[in-house]
Protein backbone atom coordinates (compact mmCIF):
# COMPACT_ATOMS: atom_id res chain seq x y z
CA UNK A 1 0.00 0.00 0.00
CA UNK A 2 2.67 2.41 0.79
CA UNK A 3 4.19 2.00 -2.87
CA UNK A 4 0.61 2.13 -4.10
CA UNK A 5 0.14 5.97 -2.16
CA UNK A 6 3.60 6.78 -3.73
CA UNK A 7 2.70 6.24 -7.18
CA UNK A 8 -0.40 7.93 -6.95
CA UNK A 9 1.21 11.16 -5.10
CA UNK A 10 4.09 11.18 -8.06
CA UNK A 11 1.11 11.04 -10.88
CA UNK A 12 -0.82 13.87 -9.27
CA UNK A 13 2.83 15.97 -9.10
CA UNK A 14 3.43 14.92 -12.38
CA UNK A 15 -0.05 16.18 -13.79
CA UNK A 16 0.13 18.89 -11.86
CA UNK A 17 3.54 20.20 -13.14
CA UNK A 18 2.40 19.89 -16.91
CA UNK A 19 -1.09 21.64 -16.28
CA UNK A 20 1.01 24.42 -14.79
CA UNK A 21 3.18 24.19 -17.90
CA UNK A 22 0.87 24.16 -20.32
CA UNK A 23 -1.58 26.87 -18.76
CA UNK A 24 -0.22 29.89 -20.02
CA UNK A 25 -0.60 28.23 -23.71
CA UNK A 26 -4.33 27.78 -22.76
CA UNK A 27 -4.51 31.03 -21.58
CA UNK A 28 -3.09 33.06 -24.59
CA UNK A 29 -5.49 30.75 -27.01
CA UNK A 30 -7.90 31.72 -24.88
CA UNK A 31 -6.89 35.40 -25.00
CA UNK A 32 -6.67 35.20 -28.97
CA UNK A 33 -10.20 33.64 -28.92
CA UNK A 34 -11.70 36.46 -26.80
CA UNK A 35 -10.38 39.05 -28.83
CA UNK A 36 -11.87 37.85 -31.49
CA UNK A 37 -15.44 37.65 -29.92
CA UNK A 38 -15.82 34.10 -30.23
CA UNK A 39 -15.23 33.32 -26.70
CA UNK A 40 -16.63 34.74 -23.09
CA UNK A 41 -15.02 34.11 -20.30
CA UNK A 42 -16.38 32.10 -17.52
CA UNK A 43 -14.90 31.28 -14.18
CA UNK A 44 -13.10 28.01 -15.44
CA UNK A 45 -11.01 30.17 -17.89
CA UNK A 46 -10.92 32.51 -14.83
CA UNK A 47 -9.10 29.85 -12.95
CA UNK A 48 -6.91 29.26 -15.91
CA UNK A 49 -5.26 32.67 -16.26
CA UNK A 50 -4.92 32.53 -12.34
CA UNK A 51 -2.53 29.02 -12.74
CA UNK A 52 -0.87 30.21 -15.67
CA UNK A 53 -0.22 33.56 -13.59
CA UNK A 54 -1.54 35.69 -15.94
CA UNK A 55 -3.40 38.78 -14.84
CA UNK A 56 -6.78 39.90 -16.58
CA UNK A 57 -6.39 43.39 -15.21
CA UNK A 58 -2.87 43.85 -16.80
CA UNK A 59 -4.27 42.10 -20.16
CA UNK A 60 -6.75 44.22 -19.99
CA UNK A 61 -4.93 47.61 -19.55
CA UNK A 62 -1.85 46.12 -22.01
CA UNK A 63 -4.55 45.42 -24.70
CA UNK A 64 -6.77 48.47 -23.96
CA UNK A 65 -9.77 45.57 -23.34
CA UNK A 66 -11.66 48.89 -21.61
CA UNK A 67 -15.45 49.53 -21.62
CA UNK A 68 -16.27 51.88 -23.55
CA UNK A 69 -19.89 50.95 -25.24
CA UNK A 70 -23.26 49.17 -23.76
CA UNK A 71 -25.38 47.85 -26.67
CA UNK A 72 -29.17 46.98 -25.28
CA UNK A 73 -32.38 46.97 -27.27
CA UNK A 74 -34.67 49.27 -26.37
CA UNK A 75 -37.76 47.87 -24.04
CA UNK A 76 -40.92 48.40 -23.22
CA UNK A 77 -40.54 48.56 -19.54
CA UNK A 78 -36.57 49.16 -19.02
CA UNK A 79 -35.58 52.39 -19.61
CA UNK A 80 -31.73 52.38 -20.45
CA UNK A 81 -30.93 54.69 -17.59
CA UNK A 82 -32.07 51.98 -15.13
CA UNK A 83 -30.48 49.45 -16.77
CA UNK A 84 -27.23 51.00 -16.30
CA UNK A 85 -27.31 52.29 -13.05
CA UNK A 86 -28.03 48.19 -11.94
CA UNK A 87 -24.73 47.28 -13.90
CA UNK A 88 -23.04 49.50 -12.10
CA UNK A 89 -20.00 48.87 -14.41
CA UNK A 90 -18.10 52.27 -14.77
CA UNK A 91 -16.67 53.86 -18.31
CA UNK A 92 -13.17 52.88 -18.84
CA UNK A 93 -13.28 50.09 -16.46
CA UNK A 94 -10.74 46.72 -17.56
CA UNK A 95 -13.21 44.69 -19.89
CA UNK A 96 -11.27 41.36 -18.67
CA UNK A 97 -11.81 41.07 -15.46
CA UNK A 98 -15.22 42.43 -14.79
CA UNK A 99 -17.96 40.18 -12.38
CA UNK A 100 -20.72 39.81 -14.84
CA UNK A 101 -22.11 37.12 -12.63
CA UNK A 102 -22.74 40.20 -10.24
CA UNK A 103 -23.97 42.29 -12.75
CA UNK A 104 -26.60 40.17 -14.05
CA UNK A 105 -28.12 39.28 -11.20
CA UNK A 106 -28.38 43.35 -10.21
CA UNK A 107 -30.64 43.33 -13.67
CA UNK A 108 -33.09 40.49 -12.54
CA UNK A 109 -33.60 42.27 -9.37
CA UNK A 110 -34.88 45.28 -11.91
CA UNK A 111 -39.39 44.30 -11.48
CA UNK A 112 -39.47 44.27 -15.01
CA UNK A 113 -36.30 42.16 -15.75
CA UNK A 114 -37.30 38.16 -16.30
CA UNK A 115 -33.77 37.36 -17.12
CA UNK A 116 -30.59 38.85 -18.29
CA UNK A 117 -27.80 38.05 -20.31
CA UNK A 118 -24.03 39.94 -20.55
CA UNK A 119 -21.42 38.85 -23.21
CA UNK A 120 -18.03 40.91 -23.66
CA UNK A 121 -17.35 41.86 -26.98
CA UNK A 122 -13.97 43.01 -27.67
CA UNK A 123 -12.48 44.99 -27.70
CA UNK A 124 -14.36 47.76 -26.09
CA UNK A 125 -18.31 46.80 -26.08
CA UNK A 126 -20.56 45.25 -23.52
CA UNK A 127 -23.89 43.28 -24.53
CA UNK A 128 -27.10 43.36 -22.85
CA UNK A 129 -30.01 41.24 -23.42
CA UNK A 130 -33.23 41.36 -21.42
CA UNK A 131 -36.24 39.36 -21.56
CA UNK A 132 -39.11 41.77 -19.66
CA UNK A 133 -41.98 39.95 -17.93
CA UNK A 134 -45.12 39.52 -19.35
CA UNK A 135 -48.07 40.60 -17.04
CA UNK A 136 -50.47 37.75 -16.61
CA UNK A 137 -52.96 39.14 -14.21
CA UNK A 138 -54.03 41.66 -11.43
CA UNK A 139 -53.51 40.25 -7.59
CA UNK A 140 -55.02 41.68 -4.32
CA UNK A 141 -53.83 41.05 -1.32
CA UNK A 142 -54.41 43.00 1.89
CA UNK A 143 -55.93 46.01 -0.04
CA UNK A 144 -52.54 46.25 -2.73
CA UNK A 145 -52.66 45.58 -6.14
CA UNK A 146 -49.53 43.69 -7.87
CA UNK A 147 -49.01 42.34 -11.23
CA UNK A 148 -48.44 38.79 -11.72
CA UNK A 149 -46.12 37.06 -14.36
CA UNK A 150 -47.53 33.50 -16.57
CA UNK A 151 -45.45 31.47 -13.70
CA UNK A 152 -47.96 33.10 -10.76
CA UNK A 153 -45.38 35.74 -9.10
CA UNK A 154 -45.91 38.89 -8.21
CA UNK A 155 -43.30 40.63 -9.53
CA UNK A 156 -44.17 44.67 -9.25
CA UNK A 157 -46.16 46.55 -6.70
CA UNK A 158 -49.20 49.33 -8.41
CA UNK A 159 -49.81 50.49 -5.18
CA UNK A 160 -52.87 50.78 -3.33
CA UNK A 161 -55.92 48.70 -5.19
CA UNK A 162 -58.96 51.53 -3.75
CA UNK A 163 -56.83 53.90 -6.15
CA UNK A 164 -57.12 51.34 -9.19
CA UNK A 165 -60.46 50.47 -8.37
CA UNK A 166 -62.29 54.00 -7.92
CA UNK A 167 -60.81 54.81 -11.61
CA UNK A 168 -59.88 51.81 -13.71
CA UNK A 169 -58.57 53.93 -16.47
CA UNK A 170 -55.85 54.70 -14.70
CA UNK A 171 -54.57 50.89 -14.73
CA UNK A 172 -53.78 51.65 -18.91
CA UNK A 173 -52.01 48.81 -20.52
CA UNK A 174 -53.12 46.75 -17.36
CA UNK A 175 -57.20 47.63 -17.18
CA UNK A 176 -58.00 44.24 -19.17
CA UNK A 177 -55.54 41.72 -16.99
CA UNK A 178 -58.50 39.94 -14.98
CA UNK A 179 -58.27 40.27 -11.05
CA UNK A 180 -57.13 37.20 -8.74
CA UNK A 181 -59.23 37.86 -5.41
CA UNK A 182 -59.49 36.06 -2.22
CA UNK A 183 -57.42 33.51 -0.24
CA UNK A 184 -55.47 30.84 -2.04
CA UNK A 185 -55.82 32.73 -5.52
CA UNK A 186 -52.09 33.26 -6.25
CA UNK A 187 -51.48 29.85 -5.64
CA UNK A 188 -53.92 28.46 -7.64
CA UNK A 189 -54.11 31.15 -10.19
CA UNK A 190 -51.57 29.12 -13.09
CA UNK A 191 -53.34 26.34 -12.74
CA UNK A 192 -56.56 28.24 -14.03
CA UNK A 193 -54.72 30.06 -16.86
CA UNK A 194 -53.40 26.44 -17.86
CA UNK A 195 -57.07 25.26 -17.70
CA UNK A 196 -58.22 28.45 -19.33
CA UNK A 197 -55.71 28.11 -22.37
CA UNK A 198 -57.66 25.95 -24.51
CA UNK A 199 -60.65 28.69 -24.45
CA UNK A 200 -58.95 31.94 -25.56
CA UNK A 201 -62.39 33.32 -26.09
CA UNK A 202 -63.02 32.60 -22.74
CA UNK A 203 -60.09 34.20 -21.39
CA UNK A 204 -60.56 37.26 -23.34
CA UNK A 205 -64.10 37.72 -21.21
CA UNK A 206 -62.29 37.25 -18.06
CA UNK A 207 -62.18 40.44 -15.55
CA UNK A 208 -62.06 38.81 -11.90
CA UNK A 209 -61.44 35.52 -10.87
CA UNK A 210 -62.20 35.14 -7.56
CA UNK A 211 -61.00 32.30 -5.23
CA UNK A 212 -63.98 30.82 -3.01
CA UNK A 213 -62.99 28.83 0.28
CA UNK A 214 -59.48 28.51 -1.31
CA UNK A 215 -61.66 25.31 -2.98
CA UNK A 216 -62.68 26.83 -6.29
CA UNK A 217 -63.10 29.81 -8.50
CA UNK A 218 -65.96 31.98 -9.71
CA UNK A 219 -65.49 33.79 -12.75
CA UNK A 220 -66.60 37.69 -13.14
CA UNK A 221 -66.94 37.93 -16.89
CA UNK A 222 -66.66 41.45 -18.83
CA UNK A 223 -70.91 40.82 -19.87
CA UNK A 224 -71.50 40.50 -15.74
CA UNK A 225 -71.77 37.27 -15.75
CA UNK A 226 -70.27 34.93 -12.91
CA UNK A 227 -69.46 31.20 -13.80
CA UNK A 228 -69.47 29.13 -10.45
CA UNK A 229 -67.02 26.60 -11.41
CA UNK A 230 -66.83 23.32 -9.10
CA UNK A 231 -64.13 21.96 -6.61
CA UNK A 232 -63.33 19.40 -9.10
CA UNK A 233 -63.86 18.84 -12.46
CA UNK A 234 -62.88 22.37 -13.57
CA UNK A 235 -61.67 21.20 -17.08
CA UNK A 236 -64.63 19.77 -18.29
CA UNK A 237 -67.11 22.37 -16.95
CA UNK A 238 -64.76 25.10 -18.75
CA UNK A 239 -65.44 22.94 -21.79
CA UNK A 240 -69.21 23.26 -21.16
CA UNK A 241 -69.17 27.05 -20.89
CA UNK A 242 -67.40 26.39 -24.40
CA UNK A 243 -69.49 24.81 -26.08
CA UNK A 244 -72.80 26.99 -25.01
CA UNK A 245 -71.00 30.01 -25.85
CA UNK A 246 -69.84 28.78 -28.82
CA UNK A 247 -73.79 27.11 -29.94
CA UNK A 248 -76.47 29.38 -27.76
CA UNK A 249 -74.06 32.81 -27.78
CA UNK A 250 -74.50 32.13 -24.21
CA UNK A 251 -72.94 35.74 -23.26
CA UNK A 252 -74.89 37.95 -24.88
CA UNK A 253 -78.44 36.33 -23.48
CA UNK A 254 -79.80 38.43 -20.04
CA UNK A 255 -78.42 35.78 -17.71
CA UNK A 256 -77.07 36.81 -14.16
CA UNK A 257 -74.92 33.77 -13.37
CA UNK A 258 -73.82 30.00 -14.45
CA UNK A 259 -73.67 27.30 -12.09
CA UNK A 260 -72.05 24.66 -12.98
CA UNK A 261 -70.93 23.14 -9.75
CA UNK A 262 -72.67 19.65 -10.60
CA UNK A 263 -72.06 17.71 -13.32
CA UNK A 264 -75.26 16.72 -14.74
CA UNK A 265 -76.69 20.05 -14.88
CA UNK A 266 -76.40 23.47 -15.26
CA UNK A 267 -78.05 26.11 -13.60
CA UNK A 268 -78.92 29.82 -14.72
CA UNK A 269 -79.99 33.09 -12.83
CA UNK A 270 -81.81 35.54 -15.00
CA UNK A 271 -81.06 39.16 -14.28
CA UNK A 272 -84.41 41.09 -13.03
CA UNK A 273 -86.92 41.02 -14.95
CA UNK A 274 -85.50 38.56 -18.26
CA UNK A 275 -87.04 36.27 -19.41
CA UNK A 276 -86.09 32.40 -20.08
CA UNK A 277 -83.59 32.23 -23.01
CA UNK A 278 -84.92 31.16 -26.49
CA UNK A 279 -82.39 28.64 -27.65
CA UNK A 280 -84.05 26.53 -30.09
CA UNK A 281 -87.00 24.08 -29.56
CA UNK A 282 -84.38 21.41 -28.04
CA UNK A 283 -82.54 23.36 -26.14
CA UNK A 284 -85.96 24.81 -24.67
CA UNK A 285 -87.21 21.14 -23.08
CA UNK A 286 -84.08 21.13 -21.40
CA UNK A 287 -85.15 24.50 -19.34
CA UNK A 288 -87.34 24.54 -16.05
CA UNK A 289 -87.65 27.81 -13.78
CA UNK A 290 -86.24 26.67 -10.47
CA UNK A 291 -87.33 28.67 -7.37
CA UNK A 292 -85.83 32.40 -6.42
CA UNK A 293 -85.95 33.33 -9.80
CA UNK A 294 -83.02 31.01 -11.13
CA UNK A 295 -83.66 28.75 -14.58
CA UNK A 296 -81.91 25.53 -14.38
CA UNK A 297 -81.23 23.10 -17.28
CA UNK A 298 -82.06 19.59 -16.02
CA UNK A 299 -79.91 16.36 -16.50
CA UNK A 300 -81.39 12.77 -17.52
CA UNK A 301 -83.02 12.19 -14.21
CA UNK A 302 -85.09 15.64 -14.91
CA UNK A 303 -84.64 17.07 -11.52
CA UNK A 304 -84.64 20.97 -10.74
CA UNK A 305 -82.30 22.73 -8.39
CA UNK A 306 -82.05 25.90 -6.96
CA UNK A 307 -79.40 28.14 -6.06
CA UNK A 308 -78.22 26.59 -2.85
Amino acid sequence: MPALNSVSAVRSRFFAAALRRLAPLFALLALALVGLGVWTLSQNDKNLFALAGISMQRVSESADFRLRHVVADEYEHVEREALLAALNLPMGAPLLPMELGAAKSRLEDLPWVAQASLRRVFPDTLEVRLREEIPFALWQKDGHLFLLNRGGQAFLELGPARAYNDAKATLGDFASLPYLVGAGALDAGVSLSEALRPYPSLRQKLRAAIRVGERRWDLQLEDGIRVQLPEEGALPALARLQRLHEDHDIFRRDIASIDLRLPDRIGFRLNEGARMPEMGEAAAEAWEPAAGGAVTQTGDDNETRGDG
